[in-house]
Order: C-alpha cells, then structure tokens, then sequence
C-alpha cells in the first residue's frame, strides 16, 4: 500500500500558545485508513488499510489550552 504525508509545521502556531500547549485530533469519515503521528518532525504518516477503497474525509484539528480550535479539512 502508498503511504504519504502530511508535514504540519506550518500549521502548528498560535498567538498565545506554542509546544506541548498544542494538541492535534484526527478524524475520518470512513474506516479505511490507519495514521501515525511524529510528534518530534509534526509529520503525519497515513497508510491505506489492506484490501481498502473508496474515499473518505479526514479533519484534523488544533487546539490550544484556552480551547479555541482551527480546523482543516484534506
């Protein structure tokens, strides 16, 4: 299966807040994917599942500690 990547440095900034400080969420609308995350590179790795197709819709999501969140849609 291809695997690719997503690096998010770029993304990974906010006004009051930095680091650790920063969580992402990940979520897809349909099973056929499986993800990891590098936290030391901010690079996410996804890998079709075997035998998988179709498509789906994965959201990924920043939040800092006083909650606000960004949202972006791949």
């Amino acid at each position: 299966s291809a695997t690719w990547q997503i690096d998010l440095s770029s993304y990974k900034s906010g006004i009051e807040d930095s680091g650790d400080d920063l969580i992402y969420g990940i979520s897809m609308s349909d099973n056929y994917l499986t993800y990891s995350y590098d936290e030391s590179t901010n690079v996410i790795t996804f890998t079709p599942r075997t035998n998988a197709f179709g498509t789906t819709q994965v959201s990924i999501t920043l939040t800092d500690s006083d909650t606000n969140i960004i949202f972006e849609r791949l």
